[in-house]
């Protein structure tokens, strides 16, 4: 897009909502040109804390963004599955928070 109608910016839009690293593929690709597939695990994860840790400081938490953000950060992920039918029934930070951590 860029290179062919020779634009500013492009508009990244619902792409966000179900895949987070969306952001960091695109950052990748406008500084080397090379497209980043897949994500580590690990800094999915470290992800995840990192937008609670946003989203608190921003006063925007809540226990349900949470609960549908490890979903989405964790997508793709070994045990996901497990991790989404245990999500739908613990009530706290503390409780999601153990969650993702035995991921």
């Amino acid at each position: 897009m860029l290179e062919q109608t020779n634009c500013d910016y492009i508009m990244v839009g619902r792409a966000a909502i179900g895949n987070p690293f969306i952001f960091k593929q695109i950052n990748e690709y406008l500084k080397t040109g090379k497209i980043i597939k897949n994500q580590e695990k690990k800094q999915k994860i470290e992800d995840f804390f990192e937008y609670i840790k946003l989203a608190k400081k921003y006063k925007i938490f809540s226990i349900s963004d949470a609960k549908l953000k490890a979903q989405e950060f964790t997508k793709g992920l070994e045990g996901s599955r497990e991790l989404r039918r245990n999500l739908n029934i613990i009530k706290t930070w503390e409780e999601i928070e153990r969650l993702i951590k035995t991921l």
